[in-house]
């Protein structure tokens, strides 16, 4: 049965290599895949319910959230084993905190 977090971590993976990195693709068992794929779908449904009800208090908890996404990639980055793009994605999250907090600035 096909699953997407294999292919999403070979284009990871396959990204990080065109930036030079030299990383191989890991293999994900099971339960890799598993929380692969239920943070992947937690997130889809977190960002639905944003669109949905755009309320300030949901949107001082993406925030709050965003942060601690940066960090976890951030200290798996520095500590662990994670490919340098990375980066990417906690740049991305730190974006997406500075946007609700000026969005919330009123």
């Amino acid at each position: 049965r096909p699953v997407p977090a294999p292919a999403f971590v070979s284009a990871l993976y396959a990204a990080d290599r065109a930036f030079g990195g030299g990383r191989t693709t890991p293999e994900l068992g099971a339960l890799g895949l598993f929380f692969a794929n239920l943070a992947g779908l937690l997130g889809v449904l977190w960002a639905l319910v944003r669109i949905a009800r755009p309320e300030p208090w949901l949107a001082r908890a993406d925030a709050i959230a965003r942060c601690a996404v940066a960090a976890l990639i951030a200290w798996g980055l520095v500590g662990g084993d994670l490919p340098a793009v990375m980066w990417a994605f906690v740049a991305t999250e730190l974006l997406g905190a500075a946007a609700q907090a000026w969005v919330m600035r009123e």
